[in-house]
């Protein structure tokens, strides 16, 4: 498979929040899903960050057909995506204290595709 890498800033997204305007988005050629619909995920985890995590901010999304093999829950390829991400949390958050560790490298956000609302949404994330 041809590696496609595109950087995208958080406009690619729609962003506004400071927290996410430094988000890079790395894209590998899809067999199972569009630019579009990845994008759809990308906004759906920067949403979702931004509702969870008083400080800190989303580094890198990183989206590979191949993480979906992470999820062991999905009914099928086409209803599940999967992102690694990097994120830094310079001040701790206080919902979610983040060890003695700033930085992770391997944060995973698994989404699922809910039919009867016709949207994405994040079911899980953490580490794998």
């Amino acid at each position: 498979m041809k590696k496609v890498m595109l950087f995208f800033l958080c406009i690619l997204a729609g962003c506004s929040s400071q927290k996410l305007e430094s988000t890079a988005v790395e894209l590998e050629d899809s067999r199972v899903y569009s630019k579009s619909e990845i994008q759809q995920g990308v906004r759906v985890i920067e949403q979702k960050f931004s509702e969870e995590f008083e400080s800190g901010r989303i580094t890198k999304l990183h989206y590979k057909d191949e993480y979906i093999e992470k999820i062991n829950e999905c009914s099928d390829e086409k209803s599940c995506m999967v992102f690694r991400a990097e994120m830094e949390f310079p001040n701790r958050d206080s919902n979610h204290e983040q060890n003695a560790k700033d930085r992770f490298d391997n944060w995973y956000w698994y989404l699922t595709y809910n039919t009867a609302e016709n949207r994405w949404g994040v079911s899980n994330y953490g580490f794998n």
